[in-house]
């Protein structure tokens, strides 16, 4: 069972398709919703099919992975997967959702903006980043459900979703460590 968790790869593969237990991934979304090459993350699925963790179902011309519901072993490998230092805890949702640091600004900002709404080219001028990769770490956070979506005129508005479980721990991580850089003083503009 520990050589399932051996790598970063593997515990990041594992975590993502821990955190959404019913939702079948194909490899190419995979590898870019945890940052990570193609080959390697196909490898190591089929590590996981092979011993049962994952189950793969071709659709057209394509492989689809989840999260195998009926492994033997599921809850103690849950525990080796989310099991972090003493210092995070329980609080691996702020690990993964921090991991880069486009995501982390982005939902920063976010936060720091509770009751408005945003669209992909309004947060790309105000955070400096391109609006595709925006578009796909918002994809990320509405699929965890820290933020929806809606459509109006051409655009799609985002917000938060501010009775999520896991934005009170993300909020206080996220703008601890913005308060951490600016001396615990808020930036003049």
């Amino acid at each position: 069972m520990l050589k399932l968790v051996r790598t970063k790869l593997r515990r990041k593969i594992l975590q993502l398709l821990i955190l959404n237990p019913s939702k079948d991934y194909y490899l190419r979304e995979i590898a870019s919703l945890i940052h990570e090459d193609a080959g390697n993350c196909s490898r190591e699925l089929k590590r996981f099919a092979a011993e049962g963790v994952v189950e793969v179902r071709a659709r057209a011309r394509a492989k689809f992975f989840t999260l195998n519901k009926d492994y033997l072993q599921l809850k103690e490998l849950k525990e080796l997967v989310n099991k972090q230092d003493d210092a995070s805890a329980g609080r691996e949702h702020v690990l993964f959702f921090c991991e880069t640091n486009l995501r982390r600004n982005l939902f920063t900002y976010i936060l720091k903006n509770k009751e408005r709404e945003f669209y992909v080219r309004e947060l790309a001028g105000l955070i400096g980043d391109d609006p595709g990769n925006l578009s796909r770490e918002l994809k990320i956070l509405e699929q965890q459900g820290l933020v929806k979506s809606h459509a109006r005129a051409n655009a799609k508005f985002y917000s938060l979703c501010p009775d999520h479980p896991w934005v009170n721990d993300l909020e206080e991580f996220l703008l601890s460590k913005t308060n951490k850089k600016t001396g615990g003083k808020r930036k003049r503009k």
